[in-house]
């Protein structure tokens, strides 16, 4: 079965080379990124297929809660991760969706071992 994935930081370089590596495989894409226009680009630069885009700030705490409630699969390509990579990991925690941190922070490494249920 495939999943929803969502991409926080899609516009960034990191969040951009995912975007690439995982479209056109099938999966329902959520993009997320605070700049509107870079994101409308990001679609039109890879398709409209299967990609739908949402502007967020990973800094507000209710916006990070409506994507990852969109999602099954959370990838954060966020940065600073340190700063805002374990508020979005609490969020994957309680609404039981994966999370993939492709930085390896280590701070978020741990409060997901320190939080697993």
């Amino acid at each position: 079965m495939k999943k929803n994935i969502g991409i926080l930081g899609a516009t960034g370089l990191v969040g951009s080379s995912v975007l690439s590596a995982l479209q056109g495989k099938g999966y329902a894409l959520l993009i997320g990124a605070r700049n509107q226009y870079k994101l409308q680009c990001l679609k039109e630069e890879f398709s409209t297929e299967n990609i739908e885009i949402i502007q967020m700030d990973v800094f507000i705490p209710k916006q990070v809660e409506m994507f990852c409630s969109q999602c099954d699969v959370v990838i954060n390509c966020t940065s600073p991760a340190s700063i805002v990579g374990t508020r979005i990991v609490r969020e994957c925690i309680k609404q039981g969706n994966d999370y993939i941190d492709p930085f390896g922070e280590g701070d978020v490494e741990k409060y997901i071992v320190d939080n697993k249920s």
